[in-house]
């Protein structure tokens, strides 16, 4: 396979430039892409499962540190899934302007987030016994200054420990317009382009994880994972497999044995380079690091391998069977789902323990079945919360969509 030369014309892809400035008229009809809702489904679940591990276990465990090790390519995955839809979506429009995307597509990410961000900001304060900074304002220099902390970590994508996703993703889409138009500008040269980009994305890692920075610089790039620079070669890989598509595609097909294979390969690498991490001494925390350079052909390997598997399930989709309908339901509730899991996690391992040193009822008395139940638990009460939500006036503030009606119209039947 190569991507080289220009792009796969015609069929339900992206159409070839004529010129690096002049991409064709898009076709009149794009068809949906089914693998993107199983790929979607999974990794959701996946960051559903690393959060209740995360949660549960606190990584403590060198098991626990193990397999959230390998869920780390979550956020990777829906950074190219990103930069793939992006590209797929806008590559081949002629009227693509940058003051018309942004407010298009920042709006539904950026009232959420805000949204969220307080609402998480709120939940920290009666978690940790801090309400008082609100029912008594004047006792804390009043709420200007108290909405000084939800202001600092909003700034950063703290509020909760998932919003730092929505602030990165925010940065790609005000990132996209340059992005674009270096791809439209070196159409036959993307391999290049990818290379450059893998080269900046070791760095970063290496950079993050080895370099030991002076104390004024360390104040602040400890908030590099907050920023689009440790996920760049995944947006850009992704945004370029959308010009792609349809070659890859057809390389991928038939050669799933090989792409397991691989993905297995990697993965054994890992564990082993994990082990002897802490072996030598390596808290678990840092040698199941997101940013550790040898995970980073394990991450490209997975996203590789689900794409992959998304594919062929699209192939032999039957539908309106049961599978279809789930993953279809399933991407669609997904930007809800990522708002609100955490806050039902963390009243779940919390629950009937206001003073964070004591356990939970649920870990109390579930021991090792405790990030089972939890996790469990965790999809079933989000999805119903999601619910709820997208059924309220407010909807769209709280879920990025607009609302579902409580009750569908009925239309008459037209006579003949």
């Amino acid at each position: 396979m190569t991507i080289t030369g220009n792009p796969t014309p015609a069929g339900a892809g992206i159409s070839a430039p004529q010129t690096s400035d002049h991409p064709a008229v898009r076709p009149a009809a794009r068809a949906h892409m089914y693998q993107l809702d199983l790929v979607r489904v999974i990794t959701f679940s996946c960051v559903i499962l690393a959060h209740a591990l995360s949660t549960t276990t606190l990584d403590t465990s060198a098991g626990a540190g193990a397999i959230t090790l390998f869920l780390h390519f979550t956020r990777n995955a829906f950074f190219a899934l990103t930069g793939f839809v992006l590209m797929f979506q806008y590559f081949h429009r002629t009227d693509f302007k940058a003051h018309q995307f942004w407010p298009r597509r920042l709006k539904p990410v950026l009232v959420p987030y805000l949204v969220w961000s307080f609402v998480y900001w709120i939940y920290s304060l009666w978690s940790e016994g801090r309400m008082d900074i609100l029912l008594h304002p004047s006792r804390h220099g009043g709420f200007p200054a108290n909405l000084g902390e939800f202001v600092e970590r909003a700034s950063w994508g703290m509020s909760g420990f998932q919003m730092y996703f929505l602030f990165v993703t925010m940065q790609a889409y005000l990132l996209f317009p340059a992005l674009i138009w270096l791809v439209r500008r070196t159409v036959g040269n993307h391999l290049w382009v990818l290379a450059g980009s893998a080269l900046l994305q070791v760095l970063t890692l290496v950079a993050m994880m080895d370099w030991h920075q002076p104390a004024w610089l360390a104040e602040y790039s400890w908030h590099a994972y907050a920023t689009f620079l440790p996920y760049q070669f995944f947006i850009v890989a992704g945004a370029l497999a959308a010009v792609h598509r349809e070659a890859i595609e057809e390389w991928l097909r038939g050669r799933g044995a090989w792409i397991a294979m691989s993905w297995l390969v990697a993965g054994g690498v890992e564990l082993v380079l994990y082990l002897r991490r802490t072996t030598n001494g390596d808290p678990v925390s840092l040698a199941s690091s997101p940013f550790q350079l040898t995970l980073f052909p394990f991450i490209a390997l997975t996203i590789v391998a689900l794409y992959s598997l998304g594919l062929w399930w699209s192939d032999r989709r039957v539908p309106g069977s049961f599978a279809a309908r789930a993953y279809a339901y399933g991407a669609n509730r997904s930007f809800g789902v990522f708002l609100v899991h955490v806050l039902i996690l963390q009243f779940l391992v919390q629950f009937n323990a206001l003073d964070l040193h004591k356990q939970g009822w649920l870990k109390a008395h579930l021991g090792g079945w405790t990030t089972v139940v939890v996790y469990l638990l965790t999809i079933g009460l989000t999805l119903v919360a999601v619910e709820v939500l997208r059924r309220l006036p407010g909807s769209y503030l709280l879920t990025g969509r607009s609302r579902i009606p409580l009750q569908r119209k009925v239309t008459a039947p037209a006579t003949a």
